[in-house]
C-alpha cells in the first residue's frame, strides 16, 4: 500500500499543489498535445461546477459559453507551451521549483532535496506539472494573450476614426459620469473555492498589504479599462454588478462582486462628472477604439489558433454536441 506521502507526490505530478496548499480545488489531469482541446470529461466537469456554484444545471447557452471559454484557455496554454514560455517565464519557474521542493520534502518516494534549482525545475517538467498546475496554466494563458496582441500591434487610432465614432455615438459619452476604478480580478477557472479566495484577498487589500493588488488574475482584454461609465459597466459585467459598483463608497475596496467572468474586488478612486469639452470626449473615444481594436486582434489570433487545432476541437465521436449531452 502506498504511504500517504508517496500519494502526495503523484497528486503534485498532476498539478494538485494548489489544492493541498492554497485550497484552490483539484487540478484537471495534464492534457497531451494530441488530446481533444476540451473533451467530454472536461465538459462534464464544467457542468458540475456550474451546478455547485449556482444550484442548477447550466442552460444550453451557458454550457456553450463555458465550453468556448475553456477552449480558448486550453488553446492559449498549448500555444504558450509550444513557444517555450514555461521555460523562460520566471514566475512559472519559481512555482515549479517550489512545487518540486515541496514534494521532495514531504515524500519518501524522492531521494533528493533538489538543492539545485535547475534540477528541481527539470524534474517538475518531467512530471508534467507545467501542464496541469492551475496557477501555471493561468500564467501561460495570460502570457499567450499578451504575446498574441503584441505580435499584431494595432495601428494608431486616426482622427477620422474618432470623428466617425463621435458622430455615431453623439452625446453618449458626454452624458454619462465616469468612474475611475481599480480592480483585482479572480478568474472563474479557479473553481469552487473562488469565493473564499476572494474574501481572503479582500482582507489583504483592506490591510494594505504589499503586493495584494498584484495577487489576482489578468482580466479579459475587454475588462481592463480603468475608467467606466455605468452603461459600460452594465454592458460588460451585467446590470447587477454595475449597480453594486455604482453604489460603492469611494476609496474603499468592495466586497466580492460576481460577473460572468469571475469575481471582482473593486475600488472607486474618483467619479468624473460628464465631460463637456471636446478634447475630453476625443480622448475617451480614442481609448474606446483602442480597446476594441485590441479585443479584435486577440479574437482573430485565437480563431487562427482554433483553425490550427481544428481536428482536436471534437470531443468524442459525436463532437461537442454529444459531449454536452453526456453521450
Amino acid at each position: 500500500m502506498l504511504r500517504r506521502r508517496t500519494i502526495l507526490v503523484h497528486c503534485l505530478a498532476l498539478g494538485g499543489l494548489g489544492f493541498f496548499v492554497l485550497g484552490e480545488g483539484p487540478a484537471a489531469p495534464a492534457p497531451k498535445d494530441d488530446a481533444p482541446i476540451v473533451g467530454a470529461a472536461r465538459i462534464a466537469g464544467l457542468a458540475r461546477a456550474h451546478r455547485v456554484r449556482f444550484g442548477e444545471a447550466p442552460s444550453d447557452a451557458e454550457l456553450r459559453a463555458l465550453i468556448e471559454d475553456a477552449t480558448d484557455t486550453e488553446i492559449l496554454v498549448r500555444e504558450a507551451l509550444r513557444r517555450g514560455v514555461h521555460r523562460t517565464d520566471p514566475v512559472i519557474r519559481r512555482r515549479l521549483v517550489d512545487n518540486m521542493r515541496f514534494a521532495a520534502g514531504t515524500s519518501d518516494a524522492l531521494d533528493t532535496a533538489y538543492t539545485d534549482e535547475g534540477d528541481a525545475f527539470e524534474a517538475a517538467l518531467s512530471l508534467g506539472m507545467h501542464r496541469a498546475d492551475p496557477l501555471v496554466r493561468r500564467r501561460l494563458a495570460q502570457r499567450s494573450r499578451g504575446l498574441l496582441v503584441a505580435e499584431h500591434a494595432a495601428a494608431p487610432v486616426t482622427a477620422a476614426e474618432i470623428d466617425r465614432y463621435l458622430q455615431q455615438h453623439a452625446g453618449a459619452h458626454a452624458a454619462a459620469a465616469r468612474l475611475t476604478l481599480r480592480q483585482v480580478f479572480l478568474d472563474r477557472s479557479r473553481g469552487d473555492g473562488i469565493a473564499q479566495q476572494a474574501e481572503r484577498l479582500r482582507q489583504r487589500l483592506l490591510r494594505g498589504e504589499h503586493g495584494a493588488e498584484q495577487a489576482g488574475d489578468a482580466p479579459p482584454v475587454r475588462l481592463r479599462s480603468g475608467s467606466w461609465s455605468r452603461r459600460e459597466l452594465s454592458r460588460r459585467l451585467g446590470p447587477t454588478a454595475a449597480e453594486r459598483i455604482g453604489a460603492l463608497e469611494a476609496g474603499r475596496w468592495s466586497a466580492p462582486i460576481h460577473s460572468p467572468y469571475g469575481v471582482h474586488l473593486v475600488r472607486v478612486d474618483a467619479t468624473a462628472e460628464p465631460a463637456a469639452d471636446r478634447t475630453a470626449q476625443r480622448a475617451l473615444a480614442r481609448e474606446v477604439l483602442r480597446e476594441r481594436r485590441r479585443s479584435r486582434i486577440l479574437r482573430a489570433a485565437l480563431d487562427a489558433l482554433r483553425a490550427r487545432h481544428a481536428p482536436q476541437l471534437v470531443a468524442g465521436p459525436g463532437g461537442l454536441a454529444s459531449a454536452e449531452r453526456g453521450t
